[in-house]
């Protein structure tokens, strides 16, 4: 009769790990949700909110409001350097400097393609040139009271999870007449 009762409950006890078991939710991979992968890449739209950012706030700088008293400030939209591990589109963030200083209305810049190209590809930013009197006289005939250069650079923190990038863009301003730097500022976007 021992036995019997042995076995039974044994037999109770499997029933009520079954049952136990049965009840507990089911376990959900992550596979199973249609969860977006983060992008993390600097895309079109992180070029644009960079470019705005940064626009706007060197237009709030002593250099423009000291300038804009007599008239708006021709500015020239330099090379924009890849400093970073992957290959960005830097065209396509001047192009966004060059559209947030348009639709500002507080500046001018040199707009004429041919100008354009011939700084990007004869002279792109200052470190080509071996002084500062020689980078005065490239940029005289041009016209232009300033010239915008800068580099976007990248850093990568494997440290967490998920994996986190940053995107730094250093923007600078020169004045054309003697060659100092009037404005500079760094924003950046983690993705």
């Amino acid at each position: 009769m021992k036995d019997k009762k042995k076995y039974i409950l044994l037999g109770v006890m499997f029933v009520i790990i079954f049952l136990i078991s049965g009840c507990s939710p089911s376990s959900e991979t992550v596979k199973d949700k249609n969860i977006p992968e983060r992008d993390l890449t600097f895309d079109e739209k992180d070029s644009e909110y960079i470019a705005d950012t940064l626009i706007s706030s060197s237009l709030l700088a002593e250099w423009n409001t000291n300038f804009s008293i007599k008239r708006k400030p021709t500015i020239v939209v330099g090379k924009i350097a890849n400093e970073s591990i992957e290959v960005l589109d830097v065209s396509l963030i001047a192009k966004n400097l060059e559209r947030s200083l348009l639709n500002s209305g507080e500046v001018s810049f040199i707009a004429s393609k041919e100008k354009r190209e011939s700084i990007r590809t004869d002279r792109k930013n200052q470190d080509d040139f071996t002084g500062k009197d020689k980078f005065i006289k490239y940029l005289k005939p041009l016209k232009a009271d300033f010239f915008m250069s800068g580099q976007i650079n990248s850093q990568i923190d494997s440290s967490v999870s998920p994996i986190l990038k940053k995107y730094e863009l250093s923007l600078n301003i020169i004045n054309t007449k003697n060659a100092t730097v009037v404005w500079e500022d760094v924003q950046s976007i983690i993705k």
